[in-house]
């Protein structure tokens, strides 16, 4: 009897890891996937205080600072390889995903700065790149 207690309590604590256990590039995902949010969330408010910046620039540099934290974020953790991509290109994948996104990093620190130094035609301009930058990211690396 005391054997099928010890085997019991076994299978359940199996279960019960499972249950709780996301694969890990499945959290891997999920973590980008929060990342890419904040950056989203923080690109559409840049979008709106843009409009007026002097009276948006806390708003604005609260944004930049968003966007920079999820760049940072995301970078850091593996993108998702699409389906057919041969093993031997999966790290040069991941680099190119790397270089990119300390590529829109550079551009977002620009546009803190241009921020920063109440330049708002070159922060418009810093955005520009900010936004050219996400284009060529999801074209290059957005899995449908």
């Amino acid at each position: 009897m005391n054997s099928l207690k010890r085997a019991t309590t076994w299978v359940m604590l199996g279960i019960a890891l499972l249950a709780n256990t996301t694969p890990h590039s499945t959290q891997a995902q999920t973590e980008l996937q929060d990342a890419m949010d904040q950056m989203q969330d923080a690109y559409r408010t840049v979008g709106r205080a843009l409009r007026k910046p002097q009276e948006n620039l806390s708003k604005l540099l609260d944004a930049a600072q968003a966007m920079q934290e999820g760049a940072i974020k995301s970078k850091a953790l593996e993108v998702e390889i699409p389906p057919g991509t041969p093993d031997e290109q999966t790290d040069e994948y991941q680099l190119k995903y790397r270089i990119l996104m300390n590529e829109s990093l550079l551009a977002l620190v620009q546009f803190e700065q241009a921020l920063l130094k109440n330049d708002f035609d070159a922060a418009k301009k810093a955005f520009a790149a900010v936004k050219a930058s996400k284009a060529d990211g999801h074209d290059a690396f957005k899995v449908d």
